[in-house]
């Protein structure tokens, strides 16, 4: 039987110094903006950031040293992304599939970008199992 990990989500007001704190704490970032996800975690020196646009199967990687600019980079995304979301992860769980369930739940919760309500994802927080 597959051992079962968690995952939580939760919404982030638009604020580059709590991104900055989510990812230093070892959470994703997951920052959307319309239908497209980037995600970033951190990397030891360099922030390891990805993205996919919802419905696509492309996806594209990129790191961005940690350094002087890291307050811009932060500050930035607040100011581009339309939602944010930090999430909870057992460490042991592949990136991959932190980040497919991930946009899977934001999607069901919001699937059009401008919805005003916030959404409780404490129904999210469910066990996943890994194969």
């Amino acid at each position: 039987m597959a051992e079962k990990k968690e995952l939580a989500l939760e919404q982030l007001p638009k604020d580059g110094v709590l991104f900055e704190k989510t990812v230093s704490e070892g959470k994703m970032l997951v920052l959307r903006s319309k239908d497209e996800f980037i995600y970033m975690v951190d990397g030891g020196s360099n922030y390891r950031m990805f993205n996919h646009t919802a419905g696509q199967y492309r996806a594209g990687r990129r790191l961005h040293p940690k350094g002087s600019k890291d307050n811009e980079l932060f500050e930035g995304a607040a100011k581009a992304v339309d939602m944010a979301f930090a999430v909870t992860f057992d460490p042991a769980m592949d990136l991959p599939s932190v980040m497919y369930n991930a946009e899977e739940a934001i999607l069901e919760a919001y699937p059009m970008v401008g919805e005003e309500e916030k959404l409780d994802f404490s129904t999210y927080n469910q066990p996943i199992e890994e194969q």
